[in-house]
């Protein structure tokens, strides 16, 4: 099977999510003996010439167009004016169209694969051949739920305007896509509650479970609180500041010695300035390797009350054995069985009580762990979820007219797992 892939992000092994799963995508295509074609940008990223050589190498033909300053701009306020979403806008480059017209042309590809709805455009007039869109998350509801707690009065008037442009664009996008790739129902309901059923395919990423698996033989802390992510996108921001403020002085006042992580890049300087106020706060920044803290935190926690789709901090948490307090909407896109696998807490009341309940009970923190690892071997690793979106590509490639069955991998997460 001849594939041509058009990502946002130039794929990396550890780059961002959505860079990260086209990056492995490729490489489990490519290890199953298809032949990927790929058509990317390059945001300026700062990422080994060995690493960009190692990704071309892996692909029949690598198309890879400069982001410029100017364009961004210049193609902002163009979509602005046309009402497209901004971040579809963002990526709208005819010198693209024309580089992918051209790969098209030369590679005659089976299927036409288009990651995330800011590439859809790209795709659109080439209907003589079965394309998919891997919408992933709904934007709909992602901004919908940005709306709804963003306090700042310009961010909530761009991420209404965004919530407006996303929610007239993406049913236009399933009209159009022979398939439609989403991680959870709670995506489908947000954008198309009654229909496209035939369309659409559950396909959630996993990670590299052996990787976070690895005992790197540290010691576990005493109350010790871990969140990581990327620390410089609104969902997170909100997550953390909604924590520190409503969540963290109710543990603290039970706990004084209590510490909180936040692990991971890019950190805005609202996050910054917490470890200034408080000498309980550490921020990271950018790390090597999040396996460490991990492994020495007591106890992670996903506090999102902005999310859709999949919530990647909550899966390395989980490989890496370390129990788990979230709230319900980080964990749709997973569906990990409460109390079996993590806690998960409905209000805020709910999170305090179960975060205590961890940070005080050493057993249950153990068994915890224990569950968490065997449920992400069994159903959340790249392999797993990508030998599942291969078949459904032989077969719309086979037989395009037959409706896709619509898979759905969690209803049957914990059978035989003797949990």
């Amino acid at each position: 099977m001849k594939i041509l892939i058009v990502s946002p992000r130039f794929p990396f092994k550890q780059g961002k999510a959505d860079s990260m799963t086209v990056y492995h995508l490729i490489e489990f295509l490519q290890g199953k003996g298809h032949q990927v074609i790929l058509a990317t940008f390059d945001n300026g990223e700062r990422f080994s010439q060995a690493e960009r050589e190692h990704l071309k190498a892996m692909c029949a033909d690598v198309r890879v167009l400069p982001m410029k300053r100017w364009k961004k701009i210049l193609h902002l306020a163009i979509g602005t004016l046309e009402g497209i979403p901004f971040q579809t806008a963002y990526y709208r480059r005819p010198k693209m169209q024309q580089q992918i017209d051209e790969l098209i042309q030369k590679h005659q590809p089976d299927v036409l694969y288009a990651h995330l709805i800011r590439t859809s455009h790209y795709l659109k007039k080439h209907n003589n051949i079965p394309r998919v869109i891997a919408m992933q998350i709904a934007q709909t509801l992602n901004y919908s739920r940005l709306v709804q707690h963003e306090k700042n009065t310009l961010r909530k008037l761009f991420y209404t305007l965004e919530y407006r442009r996303v929610r007239a664009y993406e049913p236009k996008v399933i009209a159009t896509f022979e398939r439609i790739l989403l991680i959870s129902p709670h995506d489908k309901a947000s954008v198309s509650p009654n229909s496209a059923d035939e369309k659409v395919f559950f396909n959630p990423h996993g990670i590299d479970v052996n990787y976070y698996a690895e005992d790197l033989q540290l010691t576990r802390q005493n109350n010790v609180i871990a969140m990581n992510g990327d620390f410089g996108v609104p969902t997170n921001i909100d997550g953390a500041m909604y924590f520190y403020h409503h969540i963290y002085p109710r543990v603290k006042a039970a706990i004084p010695d209590v510490q909180l992580w936040l692990v991971g890049r890019n950190p805005h300087a609202s996050i910054l300035q917490l470890a200034k106020q408080d000498t309980s706060v550490t921020v990271t920044g950018r790390v090597p390797d999040i396996r460490p803290f991990l492994q020495e935190a007591s106890v992670g926690i996903a506090p999102m009350r902005v999310a859709a789709g999949l919530q990647n901090k909550i899966l390395v948490s989980l490989a890496s054995q370390l129990p788990m307090v979230v709230t319900s909407i980080s964990n749709e896109g997973i569906g990990a069985p409460n109390k079996e696998i993590l806690l998960e807490a409905a209000n805020t009341n709910e999170f305090v009580d179960k975060l205590l309940d961890l940070l005080q009970n050493p057993n249950k923190r153990t068994l915890l762990g224990k569950n968490s690892l065997q449920f992400m071997q069994a159903r959340w690793t790249w392999d797993f979820h990508f030998e599942q979106l291969e078949a459904m590509l032989l077969q719309l490639v086979q037989r395009p007219s037959v409706g896709v069955r619509n898979y759905y991998p969690f209803q049957e997460q914990v059978k035989g797992l003797g949990i």
